[in-house]
């Protein structure tokens, strides 16, 4: 348990509960982000890789969402690309010995079977985001191909919970039903693998406890249910009723993302605990909280 594990993006969302995580199992973690001054493009970065002798780098930090990669696409290729690129020379050039790298069902596009996406579907991402997570993804695998160090690409299916960043849908939803706006549902029967945050941060802490030469995993619910279900589910834990707009699904958004785990099962003995209701309501305690309401 005495790895020492660097933690990029460690002050988002999903880098805080990892963090407290790993503190909480007497893990040696360093964690940066941009939010405190050190970001995978900055100079700043090779200093940590002089002052630790780092046994693992979990990769979090990147621009993330959909949508908004369409308006920013070259500030995605900046950090999702060109900042991970840097970090893995680094990484290879100390000779850590386990690099994971946190991807997205994104990278899948509208493909997969009745059975969910797996792991050795093509890719064939249809946005700006997804492209630069799956070049980022081969970059990994180039890289450290032939080197010392063990690489784990993971990836995420629709991640939410307490401390959600406020652009996603769970976030959303909640503060427009509970200030009575209107909810923009975006395409018809559209459907998400959403995934409690516990249930990812506890298989990215399994996958520090086995380094695997290269393996893809996905992690997601494998559960994935309507959009308007979330919503009513919503409903009934902040006690109150939607105002909803239907609208067309926009450029860039799939269907439906649908996680098969039957890889992370079997290498990480990994099942998401979490049901959708009773994260949902966890996720509402906690705005209730924040937000005193």
């Amino acid at each position: 348990m005495n790895k020492k594990i660097l933690v990029t993006g460690g002050e988002g969302f999903i880098g805080k509960h990892l963090v407290k995580r790993l503190r909480a199992d007497k893990y040696q973690e360093v964690s940066i982000d941009k939010k405190t001054g050190i970001n995978i493009n900055g100079k700043k970065l090779e200093g940590i890789f002089k002052k630790h002798k780092l046994d693992c780098v979990i990769h979090l930090a990147s621009e993330v969402g959909v949508r908004d990669s369409l308006k920013r696409p070259e500030d995605y290729m900046q950090t999702n690309v060109i900042g991970t690129y840097k970090l893995l020379r680094l990484v290879k050039q100390y000779e850590v010995n386990q690099f994971i790298f946190t991807s997205s069902s994104s990278v899948y596009g509208k493909r997969g079977g009745k059975k969910g996406f797996e792991e050795t579907d093509k890719l064939s991402p249809i946005s700006p985001y997804g492209i630069t997570k799956m070049v980022a993804e081969k970059a990994c695998e180039i890289t450290l191909k032939n080197s010392g160090t063990h690489l784990t690409l993971l990836r995420f299916f629709t991640v939410y919970g307490p401390d959600n960043r406020r652009d996603m849908a769970v976030f959303q939803f909640t503060d427009d039903i509970a200030h009575n706006k209107v909810i923009q549902l975006y395409g018809h029967g559209t459907r998400r693998d959403f995934t409690y945050v516990d249930d990812i941060v506890d298989a990215i802490v399994r996958s520090v406890k086995k380094p695997f030469k290269f393996e893809v995993i996905n992690l997601g619910n494998s559960r994935p249910i309507t959009v308007l279900k979330l919503i009513r589910t919503i409903e009934k834990y902040l006690g109150k009723k939607a105002k909803i707009v239907r609208k067309p699904l926009p450029k860039g958004d799939v269907p439906i993302t649908f996680a098969n785990i039957l890889k992370a099962e079997r290498l990480l003995g990994w099942k998401p605990k979490v049901k959708v209701e009773v994260g949902i309501k966890r996720f509402i305690d906690w705005y209730k909280g924040e937000y005193r309401l």
